[in-house]
């Protein structure tokens, strides 16, 4: 009775009620030893699912212990039975290094499955498999599979397993930047959970892959319009995964909106006393690049030497790798290079978070930026040029202002790399050449630096204060600070003290003031 109760609830949305019921199922079950009735109740939570069955960073070392010893029971006797004990171990052991071990289960699972031929166990091996692929980052594996259950598509495949496939589906064009197709594929989706299903879990994530789809467009007001009834809906479904995913849905918003650097101290604020297991994670980075848009890199900094630590894998780790890569690509830390080597597998993707946001758009130009950083500058040139055509295709603009102005950076980087490469050589042949740094920064590019910026920069070199430059310039003081930090950044430099051997080494010509 309680796991069906505990199905009921699990149709009816009712997420956490539906565990507690199977929890409760598999307790009474093992106090009387009856084993059957007992994995009857723990293989329900391997049923084919969007949402995991527990909490973020929750693992039921009792359930995962229970399941092992009936899988060396069950042995190669009773294959249909092993493919649902194998696909709810890969689903249990779903969160950082245990999920390696789940999926070593699913592959096992799928394998199983396809020799035995049934579309119910099929079904169930595919969902498991595809959902440990997407905690740990096997994306070409789970594109393979998710096309072979697609395409070549069994017969008799139940609408619930069908649904999850086809949301998957539209997730992979979100990340590969495919909008038409999604707009062309989301309302059969949606009829399927709707109609056929009437599936309040289904129909909340295609809910919130649809507002992610506008996401990544920049259509923020729109995507808003969807997330806040879908916000609703999480808090009444009592979903497993509500926190972190409302973070998540939040800091991704606010970095579309440029409203980011706004919330950095608030955002800081919950690193102290933490709410939930996976805040630390996942505001550290938020914090770190809302202070590194606010111009305050001290404050960034401090954050990446106190907070940093690889994110575990779950769905919300390219959240704070993403925020990270953008972090490092303007202090240098946390380390650019072990953030790049984690991005590199994704390039031509754009950085999606789970099935819910945008945290950084095209991969490519994230690293981009850290190549930039490593120096290696063609590399980031190449990088750069292919994420622009992606978020082009896609049509955000603050991301497509970002990496023009990335490539811009590039092109003055290589400019000046190439400068030192001729006075060396030119040294080496014994002649007399005038060294001037080769990074011309003019006023008419349209993300170099301003006139305006120029002049700030030139009157900081001069030792000016902010308030003398306000006077000197006929502007206010918080307009002053805005310039200077918007310089900083723009030069990925530090402190106002590193500004000014900046300007002395590229022979700036003296300001001439301009009024208003």
């Amino acid at each position: 009775m309680l796991v069906e109760l505990g199905q009921a609830r699990r149709s009816g949305g009712l997420l956490r009620e539906a565990h507690a019921a199977f929890d409760e199922s598999i307790s009474l079950a093992d106090r009387i030893g009856d084993e059957n009735r007992m994995l009857a109740a723990a293989v329900a939570f391997g049923a084919p699912q969007l949402w995991g069955p527990r909490e973020w960073g929750e693992i039921d070392a009792r359930l995962i212990a229970l399941l092992e010893r009936q899988l060396d029971r069950i042995g190669d006797g009773d294959p249909a039975r092993r493919v649902c004990v194998l696909a709810t171990l890969a689903i249990e052991l779903c969160f950082n290094e245990a999920a390696f071990r789940g999926w070593g289960y699913a592959h096992e699972a799928l394998d199983t499955a396809r020799r035995l031929g049934q579309p119910s166990e099929l079904g169930i091996a595919a969902s498991a498999y595809l959902w440990s692929a997407e905690v740990t980052d096997h994306l070409p594996q789970y594109r393979v599979v998710l096309d072979e259950m697609l395409t070549g598509r069994p017969p008799d495949l139940t609408p619930q397993v069908q649904a999850i496939l086809l949301t998957r589906l539209l997730v992979e064009r979100i990340r590969s930047g495919e909008l038409a197709r999604f707009d062309a594929e989301f309302a059969g989706a949606w009829w399927l959970a709707s109609d056929v299903l009437h599936s309040p879990e289904v129909r909340l994530q295609l809910r919130l892959v649809e507002a992610c789809r506008y996401l990544v467009a920049g259509d923020v007001e729109r995507a808003a319009a969807i997330i806040g009834p879908a916000r609703q809906a999480m808090l009444s479904m009592g979903t497993t995964w509500r926190e972190p995913g409302q973070f998540v849905l939040d800091s991704c918003q606010m970095l579309l909106t440029g409203t980011l650097a706004d919330h950095a101290e608030q955002i800081a604020a919950r690193l102290a006393q933490p709410d939930h297991p996976s805040i630390p994670h996942l505001a550290a980075p938020a914090a770190a690049l809302g202070f590194v848009q606010r111009g305050d890199l001290d404050r960034a900094r401090q954050i990446a030497a106190r907070w940093f630590a690889p994110p575990p894998r779950s769905w919300t780790w390219l959240t704070a790798i993403a925020h990270w890569a953008q972090v490092a690509a303007a202090l240098g830390v946390p380390d650019p290079g072990w953030l790049y080597g984690q991005l590199a597998p994704h390039t031509g993707e754009l950085a999606i978070a789970g099935h819910v946001g945008d945290c950084g758009g095209a991969i490519d130009s994230l690293l981009a930026g850290l190549a930039l950083r490593l120096g290696r500058l063609d590399e980031a040139a190449e990088h750069a040029q292919a994420g622009l055509a992606l978020e082009t295709r896609v049509g955000s603009e603050i991301w497509i202002n970002r990496t023009k102005d990335l490539i811009n950076r590039i092109a003055a980087a290589r400019a000046q790399a190439l400068s030192r490469d001729q006075i060396a050589a030119a040294a080496h042949d014994g002649m007399a050449i005038a060294a001037r740094p080769a990074l011309a920064v003019t006023a008419g590019g349209a993300f170099e630096l301003s006139a305006r910026e120029l002049e700030v920069a030139r009157l900081v070199a001069d030792g000016l204060s902010n308030p003398a430059i306000a006077s000197a310039l006929f502007i206010s003081v918080p307009t002053v600070k805005t310039h200077v930090s918007h310089i900083l950044a723009k030069l990925g430099l530090e402190s106002r003290v590193r500004l000014a051997s900046w300007v002395a080494g590229h022979d700036l010509d003296p300001p001439t003031p301009a009024r208003g």
